[in-house]
């Protein structure tokens, strides 16, 4: 059973991906939302939050991501999710947030979304 999160980021044009795998729930929030901060803080403000490994998710990790989304819109920006798992999809749609959140099928559609 995975219990932590790893993150790692890649690049790509003037887009940030961070790949996520793990769970990412009330103990593991800090690290993703430093991550997020500090890319935010350095202008970077198109990012994509991969989800193919992310086997759970918290509803206080959806309130932070719904949350940057706005923060991120308001300075033209893209905060997108894409490549989710239909259990951690449910726990979305459970929270109201499937129609507030920029939700991508796979990876290539997010980021011509985002270009």
């Amino acid at each position: 059973m995975i219990t932590g999160l790893s993150i790692a980021i890649e690049q790509n044009g003037d887009k940030r991906i961070l790949r996520l795998e793990g769970r990412v729930d009330a103990q593991t929030l800090t690290s993703l939302q430093k991550e997020i901060d500090s890319l935010f803080e350095k202008m970077h403000t198109k990012i994509l939050l991969d989800f193919s490994k992310v086997v759970a998710v918290s509803d206080e990790t959806l309130q932070f991501i719904y949350s940057e989304t706005k923060k991120f819109k308001e300075v033209k920006g893209r905060l997108g999710l894409s490549s989710i798992s239909s259990k951690v999809m449910n726990t979305i749609k459970n929270a109201g947030l499937e129609q507030l959140l920029l939700i991508y099928p796979n990876e290539q559609e997010a980021l011509r979304a985002m270009a």
